[in-house]
């Protein structure tokens, strides 16, 4: 069933139709809220906090953009609302996840490649941790969410052109400091 579907029909009375568009969208929720996020009860109300967010403004949505990119807008927001009032900071990116590193992989891993691929998953995780917060939930939303400019531009409330930029200069960043440790035989 599409979107559209799903939510005329939860909003002609069938609540229990919402149970699919939280199991459609919690992964992208969860990614942005551990992006931005390190306690783990901070991310269990905020997931809570934003589902009911969406329920209670399922009227509003227009169909003007994707859902992902209106859930998407409501996570971030939510969750920096939450940040402000807290007054953390940004520390926690692609916790729980592998970073597609764009490879060619065969289906079939020995032991030891298995083991390198997940030793260099690791290590770019960390790398991407230590960058500046902007760069961080960029990168999230364009190779781990498949976000286009367009809608992150809307998730995040800016330009176009800032998202495209920042994304080629968080790119960049990440490259120059693994370089700095790593040659690109290693990688």
């Amino acid at each position: 069933m599409d979107d559209k579907k799903i939510i005329l029909n939860i909003l002609s009375g069938n609540i229990n139709e919402f149970k699919i568009i939280v199991k459609n969208y919690e992964k992208l929720v969860f990614h942005i809220i551990n992006r931005l996020i390190s306690n783990i009860n901070d991310k269990e109300e905020l997931y809570q906090e934003i589902f009911i967010k969406v329920f209670k403004n399922l009227e509003s949505f227009r169909f003007q953009s994707k859902l992902s990119t209106w859930i998407g807008k409501i996570a971030y927001n939510t969750t920096l609302n939450f940040l402000g009032k807290k007054n953390s900071s940004i520390i926690d990116f692609i916790e729980n996840e592998d970073m597609n590193l764009s490879m060619q992989k065969s289906n079939i891993k020995s032991p030891e490649s298995s083991a390198e691929e997940k030793n260099l998953a690791l290590i770019v995780k960390e790398y991407i941790n230590n960058l500046p917060d902007k760069y961080k939930m960029i990168l999230s939303l364009y190779h781990m969410e498949d976000f286009s400019y367009s809608e992150i531009s809307e998730i995040l409330n800016i330009p176009e052109g800032t998202v495209k930029n920042y994304l080629f200069r968080a790119r960049k960043l990440l490259k120059e400091k693994m370089s700095l440790n790593y040659s690109l035989e290693d990688l």
